[in-house]
């Protein structure tokens, strides 16, 4: 995922539903401005902790992503539900810059076509851009 959403220093990206964080302390090699979004808050409270021993620099919400602004993503990575993405599709892609990817594990959003799909052991993972 890392690698398809193209991470690097100037980008920030979101993870949706970012659990305890792991995709999100991956990325942190690439640098950038990384946070993520969880609604289980002890996922949460596990992540920020990690993020405090490792001296990281990613945000930890604990919230609903719909009701953030994430309108400044360069790079969007999710593992939602079908129902969601749809969701996703229909409230927040349309309020994304031009040019942003959405990099999307086991889900695709159906009502959009994807630039690539990547079949990563049994994972799939799909890759838009606005």
């Amino acid at each position: 995922m890392i690698e398809l959403g193209k991470l690097d220093s100037s980008k920030t990206v979101y993870e949706l539903g970012c659990g305890d964080g792991r995709v999100l302390f991956w990325a942190e090699k690439s640098g950038g401005k990384l946070i993520g979004y969880e609604l289980i808050e002890p996922l949460v409270y596990w992540a920020r902790l990690r993020n405090f021993l490792r001296k990281g620099n990613i945000q930890f919400h604990s919230q609903d992503f719909f009701k953030a602004d994430t309108d400044d993503a360069d790079v969007i990575l999710c593992y939602l539900f079908p129902g969601v993405m749809e969701r996703f599709f229909e409230e927040k892609y349309p309020r994304l810059k031009k040019g942003t990817i959405i990099v999307s594990h086991g889900f695709p959003m159906l009502s959009l076509e994807h630039k690539k799909k990547e079949i990563v052991g049994r994972a799939k993972i799909w890759v838009y851009e606005k």
